[in-house]
């Protein structure tokens, strides 16, 4: 049976910020109004109207107004729907912030988690690789042309990112617990082309984890998204739905 990853990418500027109480709850409005600073606000105020708009683009769930959809979090930090008269969550949702955008993501049912991540395309130093990656995939980032390097390195922690997402445990864990094998689509890079590709992914140790993950570019910009099932077959049928607002 075949699962969709529905996303939305949604800039600043395409969100009325300014008036949060059009699409917050009370309790939203309370915590919006405690948060300090500026960027932190915005960033999760940005976040919730980019995650109540994906999920209210849904058929199932079109009828419930942006206030009513509440997005909680976690102890940890990773945020889930709460619906008025309904006990559980509906699915997995995952958020991500980069600057003036949020990347929101979501799949039904509790079968399949989920995790996404928005990085911009930045130097980061040989020091950085050898703290946070492994030494498979430091070997994968010297194997390819120089002049990927600090798209590839981003990418490869864009994907741990969304891979501890997933597991619900952020980056409480060591980044070198995860793994990514294998990159489609990287070389030769056509900055133009806005596609998905195919990321292979893993644990570090055999668990019994089945993943599957994708990437896209755009812009000065990489998305990711990672997605742990308990079955191989299951990853094998999912589709990627964008959402436009």
């Amino acid at each position: 049976m075949s699962a969709s990853i529905y996303w939305m990418l949604i800039q600043a500027a395409q969100a009325p910020l300014d008036s949060p109480d059009r699409f917050l709850s009370a309790s939203e409005v309370s915590k919006h109004t405690s948060l300090r600073f500026p960027k932190r606000r915005l960033e999760w105020t940005l976040g919730r109207w980019t995650g109540k708009r994906l999920f209210q683009s849904l058929p199932a769930y079109c009828s419930y107004s942006l206030p009513e959809i509440e997005i909680h979090n976690m102890p940890d930090g990773a945020p889930f729907i709460v619906l008025p008269g309904k006990e559980g969550t509906p699915g997995c949702l995952t958020i991500s912030h980069c600057e003036q955008m949020a990347l929101c993501a979501f799949v039904e049912g509790q079968d399949l988690r989920i995790g996404a991540d928005l990085e911009k395309i930045e130097l980061r130093s040989r020091a950085f690789v050898e703290d946070y990656f492994t030494p498979v995939e430091h070997d994968l980032i010297e194997s390819f042309p120089e002049e990927l390097k600090s798209t590839l390195i981003n990418l490869f922690w864009s994907a741990k990112e969304s891979m501890l997402k997933a597991l619900g445990v952020g980056l409480h864990w060591d980044t070198r617990k995860v793994e990514v094998w294998q990159i489609d689509g990287l070389y030769p890079l056509h900055p133009e082309k806005d596609e998905w590709h195919d990321m292979k992914l893993g644990d570090c140790e055999d668990s019994g984890r089945r993943w599957q993950g994708w990437w896209r570019r755009r812009g000065e910009y990489i998305l990711t998204l990672a997605c742990l099932a308990p079955a191989s077959s299951t990853l094998a049928s999912i589709q990627l739905m964008e959402k436009i607002m």
